[in-house]
């Protein structure tokens, strides 16, 4: 893949920054090409794109984590808070990238590029919780039973595809993104008198209201989604570099499985603060 060896997977690895960089440049990228080729479902193929690129630098990374599980030495947070660095910081470049692109396009045509995403916040509470609806019992299981699912088809798709999780976290990242592209839309009406500097004045301020509407929620949310990912990537390359039987293969699969717990834990941390 040429975009993973220009980037270098060490150096990726290395430096967290370097990967925000990474995601945001890739996301641009494939939005630019789908636009241009499959402008229907653009903002739905980019995120192919984007995944397809990212995919074997995931892989890599679980093959690392894999290592470490087996040579064990750090303690089980130490072992694993690298990777979900990694990620947050891909994470973060695509959810930028794309709120921009949202931000800098006319709403009709943003709309029409986003609308797969646009069709996903409409059945979400993410607006809701942004505007203070009122939440209840029923909210609270709605969120919980959409959440782990989510989480529960990372993991699998993890362990059957390995890095294939990367698509979720991708889709997730492009979904808010959105949100806070029409927060910073919304945004710009109080900036029109500030000339050049209204439009990254507005997109500030849209982007601070909008991530702070949701961060609190949001934060376990997407790390439980992250958690999820890699607790089947690890796994995935165990049951293919291990004998199942075999004591190194038992100890990826521990790790692995206490992932997946704590990775309900933040589901149900991330329910409960945005159900109430």
């Amino acid at each position: 893949m040429v975009l993973e060896n220009l980037a270098g997977f060490e150096g990726l690895r290395q430096h967290w920054r370097r990967i925000f960089v990474f995601g945001f440049f890739v996301n641009t990228v494939s939005l630019v090409v789908a636009s241009v080729i499959f402008e229907p479902a653009s903002g739905l193929v980019s995120l192919f794109l984007v995944s397809a690129v990212a995919f074997p630098l995931v892989n890599k990374m679980f093959e690392s984590e894999e290592n470490l599980d087996v040579s064990g030495g750090e303690g089980f947070f130490q072992r694993h808070a690298e990777i979900l660095k990694i990620y947050s910081a891909f994470f973060f470049g695509v959810l930028l990238s794309t709120a921009i692109a949202y931000f800098a396009m006319d709403t009709a045509h943003a709309n029409n590029t986003f609308n797969f995403q646009l069709s996903a916040l409409k059945n979400s509470a993410i607006s809701d919780r942004a505007t203070g609806a009122t939440f209840s019992t029923s909210t609270f299981n709605a969120v919980l039973a959409n959440n782990i699912k989510v989480a529960v088809v990372s993991f699998l798709l993890s362990i059957i595809f390995g890095a294939a999780a990367v698509f979720i976290i991708t889709w997730n990242a492009s979904v808010i993104a959105v949100f806070i592209g029409i927060l910073t839309k919304a945004a710009a009406t109080p900036f029109i008198g500030f000339g050049i500097l209204a439009a990254p004045l507005a997109f500030l301020y849209g982007f601070i209201t909008a991530v702070g509407s949701i961060a609190l929620h949001g934060t376990p949310e997407i790390m439980s989604y992250f958690v999820a990912a890699l607790a089947g990537g690890i796994i995935s390359v165990g049951l293919e570099r291990e004998k199942i039987s075999s004591p190194r293969f038992r100890k990826v699969a521990k790790d692995g499985i206490t992932l997946f717990a704590l990775a309900i834990l933040l589901i149900f941390i991330a329910a409960s603060i945005e159900a109430y």
